[in-house]
């Protein structure tokens, strides 16, 4: 597999859907499992050694993947119903499962989850022993998952999906970047600002010094702190405030 580094603005993407994946696989209850391996070489690993947990996902290179190594029907529904939900997540809501099965309990079952489907046939990937469904966002499939030797599971390309994300603008990200910035310059300043920022990663507030995309950035200027006095910009409407020095921490942590 060639390597490659991610930086800058693409990293930020990646950053935001590997969180996001986190987050929802767990909630699911799937366990995570770090793995460096491909789809196949990582099922192959459980089926061999046995492993008595069921469920778990991964990320590996550029893509992510997900299985429940349990064969009911419902264990599909699930695989399907999680993939389509993480999706809306990311703000892809018109995400459409081609699902490649004739099953009225699995429909009824969609149809609970409010997830979206139609009846047709899918491609194949060398992955699974069928190919069940994909899932569809402006004719991209997004997503691909079938049956496995003793269940089910699914791949999604991250690089589509960052493109796509990219391609609508997702603000959400800078939310997820970095709430707050400082900008200062004399070394009087700077050890004001770290003392702020120390404060706030205390508070769990995501802040650094220097000039970085955030919601809200800390002006500190000499003059102004000996009135005890910090300037506040706010990123989203342009608006720039004096706030009192003792009242910086509770300002912020509220306008966030």
């Amino acid at each position: 597999m060639e390597k490659k580094i991610v930086l800058g603005e693409d990293a930020k993407y990646y950053n935001y859907v590997e969180r996001l994946w986190d987050s929802v696989a767990s909630l699911y209850n799937y366990n995570y499992l770090k793995t460096n391996d491909s789809f196949e070489d990582t099922i192959y690993f459980l089926e061999k050694e046995n492993i008595s947990k069921n469920k778990y996902y991964f990320v590996a290179g550029n893509y992510l993947g997900l299985f429940n190594l349990n064969d009911s029907f419902m264990a599909l529904v699930e695989v399907i119903s999680l993939a389509y939900r993480l999706l809306e997540e990311m703000g892809m809501q018109d995400g459409l499962v081609d699902i490649d099965i004739k099953d009225d309990k699995i429909f009824n079952y969609l149809e609970l989850l409010d997830v979206d489907y139609e009846i047709g046939q899918v491609s194949e990937y060398k992955e699974f022993k069928t190919t069940i469904f994909e899932i569809i966002n402006d004719k991209e499939v997004l997503v691909y998952g079938g049956e496995l030797k003793n269940g089910y599971g699914f791949i999604i390309d991250l690089e589509k999906i960052v493109k796509i994300l990219k391609d609508i603008g997702d603000k959400r990200l800078l939310n997820n970047t970095l709430d707050v910035n400082i900008l200062a310059n004399s070394i009087e300043e700077q050890m004001v600002g770290m003392r702020l920022v120390q404060d706030l990663r205390w508070s769990d507030i995501k802040s650094d010094i220097g000039e970085f995309d955030s919601r809200l950035t800390v002006i500190l200027d000499q003059e102004a702190l000996n009135k005890g006095l910090m300037q506040v910009k706010d990123n989203l409407t342009g608006d720039i405030k004096d706030v009192d020095e003792n009242e910086i921490l509770e300002y912020l942590i509220s306008n966030l």
